[in-house]
């Protein structure tokens, strides 16, 4: 993703159902689109094991301002499972698919919950 994430540019997320209850449709590297994607308060990965706890369900800023939130897309297949930093703008939820202005809105209503929560801590 360019530049390295660290806990120090996270804030938690754990306490937002708006972002922990949903179901979200991700776009790949590839461009393909992928739904059945979560954010988890508890997340093993199957192909390198226990992650860091400071990842989960936590939203991180990259140098370049944009936001990224660890996400995993339910596979529990060895061969499928996927789990990493997602970008902002290529997270959607699942129900809003369809609907790009709706989409727009809800990217940019996250990043301003997390521009707080930022700013919060410190």
């Amino acid at each position: 993703m360019g530049n390295k994430l660290s806990k120090d540019n996270c804030v938690s997320i754990a306490h937002l159902p708006l972002l922990m209850d949903s179901t979200y449709t991700v776009i790949r590297t590839s461009g393909k689109q992928e739904d059945g994607w979560t954010i988890s308060g508890d997340h093993k990965c199957l192909i390198y094991g226990n992650v860091p706890p400071w990842v989960v369900a936590h939203a991180c800023k990259k140098d370049s301002g944009e936001w990224c939130i660890f996400m995993h897309n339910n596979q529990t297949d060895t061969n499928l499972h996927a789990c990493g930093w997602r970008r902002l703008n290529t997270i959607m939820p699942t129900h809003l698919l369809n609907d790009k202005d709706a989409i727009t809105t809800w990217r940019s209503s996250i990043s301003m919950i997390l521009d707080e929560l930022q700013n919060a801590e410190t």
